[in-house]
């Protein structure tokens, strides 16, 4: 017979703002620059994570010197000492930083007291990435390392009056307390954070254990032996009174012999474990237990990071192949009788040879434009269609209605008079242009429009208000 196990999933669990944003990072890397691109350490603890991005392309290195000039190369999410973006920019190399932005709050907080004459005291981890990349934001001797309370009465600073302490992000909140409250008591007067520096992410997942704990027999977290806030929940869950806690990175794992005989599992995952290898462990004890899963949240998380800039804006331009042809086809086909009408209405007659073809005044030009409205809402609706296509979506009901009902609307309203209409026509145009950079993320059909479209519409804009005033 099948006994009976109940699974207490803890939520918050696995990926946290900042892992998703830097394997999002590498991801858009890959795509951009195509592989190889190179990673300083391993983006994020997590083997799982880190094989996938290999099978992809991605090269993980120690140092810098191991990446050629000629490939962009990614800093892990933990952080770096200055000295690493300093080197690539003397060898000129293309790089992405991908530090959390809460690390990255870290860093801005210890340069700033560093500025205000202050001497740091960093509660950490010895050998840690994201310790090392923080001290390294100082020269040597300005940040000193504790770890325990009983560092803190050994710490010989410069001037005991004129300190600061930062703590590295993924530590266990009770642990960090203790020495808080030891280095408070040595030196009073040393400043503390602006808010809190242990991540949201941690604290989060280390209050769920504490939720969870008195309702299991065991716990098991799923993450890498590497990953420091992974190993603070098995250390947060052991404290709260779990018999047995243990760090898992896999289902394959699991010490079945050891979990002999309970009732109860609570399972969670460090902040760069992904959610499928916490569906593979409630698989594995489906196998073996007729399961009943129930799930203990303390908290809800709706926080993202943006990737940087530069992998969004220009991502357009080495993939113009995977806008659609049409798209390509409306947007230019469109652009020639607006290009040709704005110079009819600007160039003085017989200026410009059209071969008869065109009415060469101000009046004819207006009215071709007029005559080609439609052509023109093509164009928009190519250059709309082309950046949604960037983004793998189609364009929404919103951008729609501006693309298409505000010009009709213009010619409806102003019919009786072409030159006000078109040149509302061509307002109207201006203001669509920008408000994609709102709904598309400045990226459009080609990356040389991107940085053209609105001059050339301002310029197109005047142009019509000229010929509708002549």
């Amino acid at each position: 017979m099948i006994p009976d196990l109940t699974l207490y999933l803890a939520a918050p669990r696995g990926f946290c703002a900042g892992v998703d944003r830097a394997i999002k990072i590498v991801e858009m890397a890959l795509e951009k620059y195509g592989a190889p691109v190179y990673v300083r350490h391993e983006i994020v603890h997590n083997k799982y994570v880190v094989d996938g991005l290999r099978e992809k392309g991605a090269v993980f290195v120690d140092e810098l010197d191991e990446c050629p000039t000629d490939r962009p190369v990614i800093f892990s999410a933990h952080g770096v000492p200055k000295s690493v973006p300093a080197e690539a920019a003397a060898r000129e190399m293309l790089y992405v930083d991908a530090t959390c932005k809460i690390v990255y709050n870290d860093h801005i907080e210890a340069e700033r007291h560093h500025a205000n004459g202050l001497q740091m005291v960093m509660i950490g981890h010895a050998g840690h990435p994201e310790t090392v990349g923080t001290m390294g934001q100082l020269p040597e001797g300005e940040v000193l390392l504790v770890e325990t309370p009983a560092d803190v009465a050994s710490l010989a600073p410069r001037n005991p009056e004129k300190l600061a302490f930062i703590t590295q992000t993924t530590l266990s909140v009770d642990d960090t307390a203790e020495v808080v409250e030891a280095l408070q008591a040595r030196f009073p007067a040393i400043v503390g954070p602006h808010k809190e520096d242990i991540c949201y992410a941690t604290t989060n997942r280390q209050e769920a254990v504490k939720a969870v704990a008195p309702k299991i027999d065991a716990l098991l977290v799923i993450g890498a032996p590497n990953s420091s806030n992974s190993k603070r929940l098995v250390e947060v869950g052991s404290k709260a009174g779990c018999a047995y806690s243990q760090l898992v990175q896999r289902a394959a794992d699991i010490d079945w012999r050891s979990l002999e005989g309970i009732r109860s599992v609570g399972i969670t995952a460090g902040a760069s474990a992904p959610e499928v290898l916490v569906n593979e462990v409630i698989d594995a004890f489906r196998a073996r237990f007729n399961v009943t899963v129930e799930i203990v949240e303390t908290a809800q998380e709706n926080v993202e990071f943006k990737v940087p800039r530069v992998l969004r804006e220009t991502a357009a331009c080495p993939h113009m192949h995977r806008v659609p042809l049409p798209a390509l086809v409306l947007g230019f086909s469109g652009l020639i009788p607006f290009v040709i009408g704005a110079l009819i209405t600007l160039v003085p007659a017989g200026t410009i040879p059209l071969f008869g073809l065109f009415p060469s005044t101000p009046e004819g030009g207006v009215a071709l434009l007029e005559r080609y409205g439609t052509i023109i809402l093509a164009f928009m609706a190519g250059c709309l269609w082309g950046f949604a296509s960037r983004h793998g979506r189609k364009p929404s009901w919103i951008e729609l209605a501006l693309t298409v009902v505000v010009p009709v609307a213009v010619f409806l309203l102003l019919g009786d008079d072409p030159g006000r209409s078109c040149s509302l026509l061509a307002f109207a145009f201006a203001l669509l242009l920008g408000l994609d950079a709102w709904f598309a993320r400045q990226v459009i059909v080609v990356y040389w429009w991107m940085h053209l479209r609105i001059p050339l519409t301002i310029v197109v804009t005047l142009c019509l208000f000229v010929g509708a005033s002549a």
